[in-house]
């Protein structure tokens, strides 16, 4: 499932975007602010950005120059009623990807939005930390080069804490990667996150996963143990 993060000020277009976008499954975040756009930034990784210029272009420009000074490479979609080529030139020399003028047309908005996305997948879908190796379009997953068999659900969350890796993942972040807004109890994710250091457990990677309390979980390789651990010893 892409993840998209909508930056607006206009309430009305943020829904229309983000039930056209979620109906296809691509996961949205709506942040009203630019503060609130940067927090969101900091908690977790997106597919692509959708950012609206209006009602103040220049707040936005500087919004994503930021975000570019801080390493964030994420593809950024521009939506702006000034479309001149100045103001196209101006929007791509900060760091846009791509630039739609308004009004927008929410198909084109759709397809562009999954195209960027699709790009971002084939760069990062090769994922690792240490001997742990994950790739995410062949849904296959190494430890100390020893297959690891995982679970729909233990695949998602090990996929999640590799994006975001070595920074910890919020429990939220979690849930909603894997069920979407059909956020289930906290005991059901500590369920499927027990089940996923027994499955990395026979390759020695069963301290892989750190527990953040009070916020969540965390990939740390240096806590792996570089050989196997025989699963038939006493």
């Amino acid at each position: 499932m892409s993840h998209c993060l909508l930056i607006a000020d206009d309430p009305t277009l943020a829904t229309t975007l983000s039930d056209r976008l979620e109906r296809d499954d691509i996961l949205c975040d709506y942040a009203p602010t630019r503060i609130k756009a940067l927090d969101l930034v900091a908690e977790q990784r997106c597919h692509v950005i959708l950012l609206d210029l209006d009602p103040t272009p220049t707040g936005g420009l500087n919004l994503l120059r930021k975000l570019r000074r801080q390493g964030i490479d994420t593809p950024v979609l521009l939506l702006s009623k000034r479309g001149s080529l100045n103001d196209k030139i101006t929007g791509f020399n900060a760091g846009a990807d791509d630039f739609l003028v308004k009004p927008v047309d929410i198909e084109e908005v759709f397809l562009r939005v999954r195209a960027l996305a699709a790009r971002r997948s084939i760069i990062s879908h090769q994922l690792s930390a240490g001997p742990l190796k994950l790739d995410a379009q062949r849904r296959t997953c190494v430890l100390n080069r020893a297959p690891v068999s995982l679970t729909p659900i233990t695949f998602r969350l090990l996929e999640t804490l590799l994006r975001d890796s070595p920074n910890p993942v919020s429990q939220q972040q979690l849930t909603r990667a894997v069920w979407g807004d059909d956020l289930p109890d906290s005991n059901k994710l500590r369920v499927h996150m027990h089940r996923l250091r027994q499955s990395l457990k026979p390759q020695g990677g069963e301290s892989l996963i750190k527990t953040v309390p009070g916020f969540g979980f965390a990939v740390d390789a240096n806590r792996l143990e570089t050989t196997p651990v025989d699963s038939t010893a006493n």
